[in-house]
């Protein structure tokens, strides 16, 4: 069963869209979301362009409230990036410190590029 089918089910067999439309969202365990499909796979995206066609259709998004418990609502989670209004050709350089526990050729997950990018001061221009 894939993504889409497994939230497809879900949804009826809880009533979601009615619990939203009344409470204002639902709250879901990773165990009800796991008798379908495992949940780490079933509940983060990193786009919208990722998100389940049910999710899409009715403008629903999902979040963790804790670590075996989720809140679905039409909250709005993702923001589209506007085009550049300028056209830039030549990238300023970077400054990365010298720390002996940053491996530049080395950066192995979200976490370490996120404090690399903190760092380089890179964020700061966002």
């Amino acid at each position: 069963m894939n993504i889409d089918e497994a939230w497809t089910k879900l949804f009826e067999k809880y009533d979601i869209f009615s619990e939203i439309k009344s409470e204002g969202a639902f709250y879901i365990t990773a165990s009800q979301i796991k008798f379908f499909k495992e949940p780490r796979l079933m509940a983060k995206w990193d786009s919208s362009e990722n998100l389940p066609s049910i999710f899409k259709k009715h403008n629903i998004n999902i979040l963790p409230i804790s670590r075996t418990k989720y809140i679905l609502s039409d909250f709005k989670l993702y923001e589209p990036i506007p085009e550049l209004g300028e056209h830039i050709t030549e990238m300023q350089k970077v400054e990365i410190p010298e720390y002996e526990t940053i491996d530049i050729g080395n950066i192995s997950s979200e976490a370490n590029a996120i404090n690399v990018l903190m760092l380089s001061k890179i964020l700061d221009d966002f």
